[in-house]
């Protein structure tokens, strides 16, 4: 992994300016075991990991983590990045309101799903080639960056193993907005054709408050369409 200059401890900043710092995050995180010792030979399809291992032992133990987290802040948000949990954005927080925009999980706990077996619930995930990927709660590559107009970013990212083919996220705050910019480069390092898609995977708490908006045609299921925006069955 790799930083670079502009790093500063954290505090309290109000004013026009945006800045990048690192700084320890201390998470209670339910453990995971070692992984298995030899990739699974006998999956195939979307479900081949090789050259990677499981990761589906759970042990059902919390205890206190220090993650190095990156931060982003202007005078409206505060964010916070977990490189060593596939690069998750782990909290947008809106200074102004004092809301979250996704789900602040104060506890890391894995789930048995998908193709490592280990998987969690919690800001913002970064998919790619496949859902919930490989790396998904393992370390991946980081950039701290700070531009000339005065924005700052954090690029997150990694070359998945399998397909040989590289994800790389862009996370951008400027000086006096209220939003952030996410920007994603997907690159096939390799001379052969390969199926991916890439999906930005947010929680959000479920109350009785939330509603979800969003333009949608007919959903697929399969080879079939179903009538939007209610599915039975």
């Amino acid at each position: 992994m790799t930083a670079v200059k502009g790093q500063r401890r954290g505090g309290k900043n109000i004013g026009v300016a945006a800045r990048v710092w690192e700084e320890e995050l201390v998470i209670p995180t339910y453990q995971v075991g070692a992984a298995a010792r030899n990739p699974d030979l006998f999956r195939d399809g979307w479900r081949c990991i090789y050259p990677y291992t499981l990761r589906d032992n759970l042990l059902h133990r919390r205890r206190d983590v220090t993650y190095r987290a990156v931060y982003l802040e202007n005078e409206y948000l505060r964010v916070v990045v977990l490189p060593e949990l596939g690069g998750h954005i782990y909290s947008a927080h809106d200074k102004i309101s004092g809301e979250e925009m996704f789900y602040l999980n104060h506890v890391i706990k894995p789930g048995r799903i998908l193709l490592r077996g280990s998987w969690a619930a919690f800001g913002l995930e970064f998919n790619f080639p496949r859902g919930h990927s490989v790396t998904t709660l393992s370390p991946v590559d980081y950039r701290l960056l700070e531009r000339p107009d005065g924005s700052v970013a954090v690029a997150v990212g990694d070359c998945e193993q399998t397909s040989r083919m590289r994800w790389t996220v862009l996370i951008s705050l400027r000086p006096g907005a209220r939003r952030l910019e996410v920007t994603t480069r997907l690159t096939n390092r390799t001379e052969l054709p390969h199926r991916y898609y890439f999906w930005a995977n947010a929680a959000v708490p479920a109350n009785e408050h939330l509603q979800f908006l969003s333009p949608a045609g007919p959903p697929a299921a399969g080879v079939r369409t179903s009538p939007s925006p209610t599915r039975t069955g």
